[in-house]
């Protein structure tokens, strides 16, 4: 796991050497912190949220990284293997936006979720925000569920919607390690 991280994190690592060495650097600040949202024995999920202040400039920019690590496999996870194929989910009408790229049937069917679980309201952060970019949700797996996080709105969708893994039943392979975090709640092995 050690390796992993340290691979993930080189981008920020090398950045804050170039810094220190002069080079790349005009000033300012560079904050960031990692939480640990799961970590189960099939999975470690983190997410890494900061911001860069230089100078001159009105506002910091934000940055934010979600690592899925598969502690079977050893390296990154494969939500190919959680999720169904997009062609094995039904397509829905999908009304204006069929003119918009909006990703596949999965990434459509994610994006419902998100606008039903986000607790958002319409005029903020709806259908006209999230549909027509549908496939660019970022996911991560949390304690109580997959979050979905609207990266290019953050502003006006803020904090990610979390779906309870139940919701996602209907979407999740058969065959995947993880379904039985779909048909128990928060991936709590059922007793019987």
């Amino acid at each position: 796991i050690n390796s992993y991280l340290a691979f993930q994190f080189d981008d920020g690592r090398l950045e804050c050497a170039a810094a220190m060495q002069g080079g790349r650097f005009s000033g300012g600040d560079r904050d960031a912190h990692a939480t640990v949202e799961l970590l189960n024995r099939d999975i470690l999920s983190l997410t890494v949220a900061g911001s860069v202040w230089q100078p001159g400039v009105p506002h910091p920019e934000g940055f934010f990284q979600a690592l899925t690590y598969d502690m079977r496999k050893g390296g990154d996870f494969d939500f190919d293997t959680f999720f169904l194929p997009p062609d094995k989910i039904p397509a829905e009408d999908k009304g204006d936006y069929d003119l918009i790229a909006t990703g596949n049937n999965l990434n459509w069917a994610l994006a419902k979720l998100y606008l039903r679980y986000s607790g958002k309201k319409q005029e903020d952060c709806g259908e006209d925000v999230i549909l027509p970019r549908a496939d660019s949700l970022t996911r991560y797996f949390s304690k109580n569920g997959l979050a979905l996080l609207s990266e290019e709105n953050m502003v006006e969708c803020g904090a990610p919607a979390i779906v309870p893994y139940p919701a996602l039943r209907g979407l999740v392979r058969k065959d995947s390690p993880l379904r039985y975090m779909v048909e128990t709640v928060a991936g709590e092995k059922q007793k019987n």
